[in-house]
């Protein structure tokens, strides 16, 4: 394909002319892909996790697309997927690439087509590799997106080099996943599907989330730490915290001195986090065995290498402190035993999580 029919394409598929007239939820508009067809580099990312827990299993699917040096070469198109089995330990993992004639983007609602794989607001369906894993899953999308940046106007910022929305976070999925001869179903439980796009990945992070902890369902966690440049030097370590208790939204925003171990063998092992207010303050840990992750590889656009450890089996502790005269103390602690999600990005792979993807 010649460079001129590569953007031409590009640009048919990606016009956002159009978008102003439609009428869409809050959410569904947050899922629109968000390249303008400009040359920047960019990359956009479509996430599906859900869990199967009377199956000790989970999905965890990745839709991906990226541009590099604009309309100079056709964009890398990939659906990546991981099959956590913690009854047996054997974690599967699926990946194809696709070529820009596969690439079909919804001009009315938001879809995402990649060859066999389709991706809309409300549903996820396809296979991979001849049939070897096929999913249908559907949910009822939420309204309102769960956002992560404390302010709205840093989703259009240049500063801020990735962007991630959730636009249907613990929505009730139904369902089924099929792999092989295994057959998953999905009746109702707690799933997720994010966003993300933006210039380039962060240069290292830790990411969880919690979509309902034991005789809690009402609560909800979610954290990232994320550590990037500031010309040729580390950041300091920027810690959000966003944590739904007792049905109220907190979020806490906070910078986290650099630490002296930060190895990826060092949060394998656990992180430990805490945020708060005057008088209510949060505590917690993450903590999964190496055997629980799977290792994988992504590309920013200008082919800078990142590599991830990926696991829906983590635990979390979070301990709930509320200041009581004059001190704090403990009010509630949230468990959620091998049903968190848990993400660390770096540069160095580790040994005990070897890189399948």
């Amino acid at each position: 394909m010649t460079q001129d029919a590569i953007g031409e394409r590009l640009r048919h598929l990606l016009d956002t002319r159009w978008r102003p007239q439609l009428r869409l939820t809050t959410s569904e508009r947050d899922n629109l892909i968000r390249w303008d067809g400009s040359g920047r580099d960019h990359f956009e990312v479509y996430a599906v996790g859900v869990p199967f827990p009377e199956q000790q299993a989970a999905l965890w699917l990745r839709h991906e697309v990226r541009f590099a040096h604009g309309h100079k070469i056709a964009p890398h198109l990939r659906v990546a997927a991981m099959v956590f089995d913690f009854a047996s330990g054997e974690h599967r993992v699926f990946s194809e690439t696709f070529a820009l004639a596969d690439l079909d983007v919804g001009r009315k609602r938001f879809s995402l087509g990649l060859g066999p794989v389709e991706l809309t607001h409300a549903r996820a369906r396809g296979h991979l590799q001849s049939g070897a894993l096929r999913w249908d899953l559907s949910w009822e999308p939420r309204h309102v997106t769960n956002r992560s940046l404390l302010f709205s106007s840093l989703y259009d910022s240049p500063l801020v080099p990735t962007k991630v929305l959730v636009p249907n976070d613990a929505v009730p999925m139904w369902g089924t996943v099929q792999i092989g001869d295994r057959l998953l179903e999905a009746a109702g439980v707690s799933g997720q599907q994010a966003h993300l796009w933006g210039r380039r990945h962060p240069q290292r992070y830790m990411w969880t989330r919690v979509l309902g902890f034991e005789h809690r369902p009402d609560c909800r966690f979610e954290a990232a730490q994320v550590q990037d440049w500031i010309g040729d030097r580390p950041s300091p370590w920027l810690l959000a915290m966003r944590i739904t208790y007792q049905h109220h939204p907190h979020v806490f925003v906070r910078l986290v001195p650099n630490l002296v171990k930060a190895r990826t063998q060092h949060y394998l092992a656990g992180w430990s986090f805490s945020s708060g207010r005057r008088h209510l303050y949060f505590r917690g840990r993450i903590d999964a065995e190496p055997a629980q992750f799977v290792g994988s590889r992504v590309e920013d656009p200008d082919g800078r290498e990142h590599l991830l450890a990926t696991t829906a089996g983590a635990s979390c502790q979070l301990e709930v402190l509320r200041r009581r005269n004059m001190r704090f103390q403990r009010e509630a602690l949230l468990t959620a035993t091998g049903q968190t999600w848990y993400e660390i990005s770096g540069h160095a792979e580790d040994p005990d999580v070897p890189t399948r993807l």
